[in-house]
C-alpha cells in the first residue's frame, strides 16, 4: 500500500468518524424532540380530558372518552403537527362517542 493510499484511507476514516458523530448527534436531537413532543401531546390530552370531565354530568362519560382520546393522540402523532391536529381529532372522537 502506498503512502498516498494510506493517507487517503486515514482521511476517509476521519471523515466517516465525523459523519457518524454528526448522525448520532442529529439522531439524539431528534429523539429528544420526539420525546418532548410526546410529553406535550400527552399533557394536552390530559388537560382536554380534564376539561371534559369538569363539564360532564357523570364520571363514567369521562372514562368512555379515554380510548377515543388515545386514538386521537395516536393519529395526531403521525402528522407533522400533532399539537395542532390533536384538539380537532379529540373533539371529533368525543362527539362520535357522545352521539
Amino acid at each position: 500500500m502506498t503512502s498516498v493510499t494510506s493517507s487517503a484511507l486515514h482521511i476517509l476514516a476521519s471523515c466517516l468518524t465525523q459523519a457518524e458523530s454528526t448522525v448520532m448527534n442529529s439522531w439524539h436531537s431528534l429523539v429528544i424532540r420526539s420525546m418532548d413532543a410526546y410529553l406535550l401531546l400527552d399533557e394536552l390530552k390530559q388537560r382536554l380530558l380534564g376539561e371534559v370531565s369538569e363539564v360532564a354530568a357523570e364520571p363514567r362519560s369521562t372514562r368512555r372518552l379515554r380510548l377515543p382520546s388515545e386514538r386521537a393522540a395516536a393519529v395526531a402523532a403521525e402528522t407533522p403537527f400533532p399539537l395542532l391536529v390533536f384538539p380537532c381529532l379529540f373533539e371529533e372522537m368525543c362527539q362520535s362517542v357522545s352521539a
